[in-house]
């Protein structure tokens, strides 16, 4: 139902590289201009790998990258966002109201400023290319997160406690460290100097040590630094409290298939 429509758009952002992807009888090709341009764009190649499932075709004569049978699922199963669903307005809305629900108000007056200060997160993308990855995407995401925490709360038993304060002020803080990582540029989204320098929770941790000025600091560090679970996925330790543990989990949902 999407495929189609959803190789549109990926030519379209493959056209500059010299680069489209076409049907050739049950296999969809990568059809490169300039002999071996792929392997000429490291990041780009990783990308189509990671996301569509890009496999090589070596054995025989033509040799060829096509995109995998989980790809072809991903790129038919909805469409390609390039957009948030709902307006800024909305969304900016739906976050001050989740914002007014914080009941520390230390830690409310924390937020609020760390906002006021930075108001790039309201536009910032949440990536480059995997997820979210358009003007207001950091936002998207953080409300998703809330909305996920939220639903996923209220199936738990009484005797499981979660900190709501921790939720809202943490999933707006998990990937703060992503205003100093992105900026939009004509044609698309180009990386700082701080991804590779420090990434976003080195960069995240940096922000809220800043501006959560009172109690909850040490709890909110934890789930900035565990919330992508692994150090092989770039987080130091692990999460160990219920609310790291949500936020992590619903991070992970919001970024593979909501955005």
């Amino acid at each position: 139902m999407f495929l189609e429509a959803n190789l549109s758009k990926l030519n379209g952002r493959l056209s500059k590289h010299g680069l489209h992807f076409e049907r050739r009888g049950d296999k969809i090709i990568l059809v490169e201009e300039v002999m071996y341009r792929l392997n000429n764009l490291p990041a780009l190649k990783k990308e189509l790998r990671t996301v569509y499932s890009l496999m090589f075709q070596g054995d025989h004569q033509p040799k060829y990258w096509y995109i995998g049978t989980e790809g072809i699922k991903k790129l038919s199963n909805r469409a390609l966002k390039t957009q948030p669903t709902n307006s800024e307005e909305e969304l900016r809305a739906k976050l001050a109201t989740f914002i007014e629900k914080i009941e520390n108000n230390e830690l409310k007056t924390c937020i609020v400023n760390l906002l006021h200060d930075n108001p790039y997160y309201y536009d910032c993308p949440a990536a480059k290319r995997f997820h979210h990855a358009y003007k207001h995407g950091l936002l998207e995401h953080t409300i998703q997160i809330i909305d996920l925490a939220f639903g996923m709360i209220n199936t738990f038993d009484d005797n499981i406690k979660v900190n709501s304060d921790l939720i809202i002020a943490g999933s707006i803080l998990h990937d703060v460290g992503k205003i100093n990582c992105y900026k939009f540029v004509e044609g698309g989204i180009e990386v700082c100097s701080t991804i590779s320098e420090q990434d976003h929770i080195i960069n995240g941790v940096k922000i809220a040590s800043k501006y959560i000025q009172c109690d909850q600091v040490d709890p909110l560090i934890h789930i900035i630094a565990s919330h992508h679970k692994q150090k092989e996925y770039g987080s130091p330790v692990s999460p160990k409290s219920n609310e790291a543990w949500i936020i992590s989990l619903t991070d992970d949902l919001s970024s593979k298939i909501m955005g």
